[in-house]
């Protein structure tokens, strides 16, 4: 039976390379890369939002590959893809559920690709690299990272028989032709980490590779999908346990998939990357302060790895408004001027979530002045969302006084006024410091 790649992107690879021979092996337990999801259902790519879309090269050479986006700035894939390969040579997406998504003007840059120093493009161990990015992804917008295994026993997770997910934009077919619509597999672990696969005997390593797809063979990975997550919820989190490697033909029953087994390659991606290996922490200090109609709270965390890929979420209460950041503060706007708010700052990283509220209600501010300063009245409306030629009255009597249409900080306290714009009216409620 012939040797199959699961991406076309192993040609290109050894092309440019020069080391190996690609031809198709004779030996039925050859290792092989394949194409897309067999059997599989239309997806959107916030169902599966780490999903990472790579194309190397152009035209007769394009070769179509994916990975999971494991940190900020790192997407993970297999090696067989990218061997070889320059950064300028591979174009990476983050949310699209489609090829036809995919325009060059929404790629990303890629700066570097770190291919593991083992592996070998004949047997196809150690198949695995780190595509590096130009910028990093900002999280709040709709991409997501997944978790690493840390704290998987490697020998016994995953688990014969757990439930896993596979997702790609490959072949449905052995040697089919790829699919625009990304697709998702509900498959299974179908060996121990510590048993043989199918029937590919000594070629499966189980100690670097993961078999996974259905006892009847019917759901699979095939070419166009290398690289791309072999998911399994730990704990009920979304886990990157294995990368689609290899296969002998697409969706065989005695050949099943070979997954890239995460679990031996933690130490050294955490070498080549900065990756969470821990739950954010629970955020201290939390504060608020009004900025020009908006307020802005800021927190504290403890400094871990991989804090970078937390994304803190800040909700006020009453209300439910929010704001959403990967760092240690952001804003809120159009919350009811004057009344208490709790602000609750909660982060969720690949690996868990930590949360805390303000330990008393804070008073909503539409601003803060100095004593002495003043503002124009239009300035004001402005920060109430109203635009046009504007006029103010002072409802705090001594806090501070409106001539001209500006506003006086008089003294320490709040002061409380009536803005009119363009035929509407707003309250604006500062704190004078």
């Amino acid at each position: 039976m012939a040797r199959t790649l699961r991406s076309v992107a192993a040609i290109v690879a050894c092309l440019a390379t020069a080391l190996v021979a690609l031809a198709p092996q004779t030996t039925a337990a050859s290792p092989s890369a394949r194409p897309t999801v067999v059997n599989g259902v239309p997806v959107s790519i916030g169902e599966i939002p780490w999903q990472a879309l790579l194309i190397v090269g152009d035209g007769d050479q394009r070769a179509l590959c994916s990975g999971a986006l494991i940190t900020p700035t790192v997407i993970a894939s297999a090696a067989h893809c990218l061997q070889g390969v320059s950064p300028g040579s591979v174009k990476a997406w983050l949310g699209v559920s489609r090829l036809s998504e995919a325009k060059d003007a929404g790629a990303r840059r890629v700066a570097g690709i770190v291919v593991h120093p083992g592996f070998d493009a004949r047997s196809l161990t150690n198949d695995i690299a780190l595509v590096q990015l130009a910028e990093p992804v900002d999280l709040t917008a709709g991409p997501r990272l997944i978790a690493l295994p840390f704290g998987q026993d490697p020998a016994t997770w995953p688990a014969a028989g757990s439930p896993a997910t596979i997702s790609g934009w490959g072949a449905t077919v052995t040697d089919g032709r790829e699919s625009d619509q990304l697709l998702r597999g509900d498959v299974q672990v179908l060996a121990a980490p510590t048993s043989p696969c199918g029937q590919y005997g000594p070629a499966f390593n189980s100690s670097s590779l993961i078999c996974g797809g259905l006892p009847s063979g019917a759901v699979d990975t095939c070419q166009g999908d290398s690289g791309g997550p072999f998911t399994v919820v730990a704990n009920g989190v979304p886990v990157l346990a294995g990368l689609t490697s290899n296969g002998v033909e697409c969706a065989s029953a005695v050949y099943p998939g070979l997954y890239t087994r995460l679990t031996t390659y933690l130490p050294w991606i955490q070498q080549s990357a900065d990756v969470p290996t821990a739950a954010p922490g629970q955020p201290t200090g939390i504060r608020a302060v009004p900025r020009a109609g908006k307020m802005q709270v800021f927190w504290t965390v403890p400094a871990a790895p991989g804090s970078g890929s937390t994304v803190w979420t800040v909700t006020a209460q009453p209300g439910g408004r929010s704001c959403q950041t990967t760092g240690a503060s952001c804003e809120i706007a159009r919350l009811p001027a004057g009344r208490p708010v709790t602000f609750t700052v909660q982060g969720s990283g690949p690996l868990g979530a930590g949360s805390a509220n303000t330990s008393e209600p804070v008073q909503v501010f539409t601003a803060q002045l100095r004593r002495g300063s003043s503002v124009s009245a239009r300035t004001v409306a402005g920060w109430l969302g109203l635009r046009g030629a504007a006029r103010a009255v002072s409802r705090s009597k001594g806090t501070c006084s409106v001539k001209a249409n500006r506003i006086r900080a008089l003294r320490a306290g709040t002061c409380t006024l009536v803005i009119a714009a363009s035929g509407r009216r707003g309250r604006a409620v500062i704190a004078i410091r």
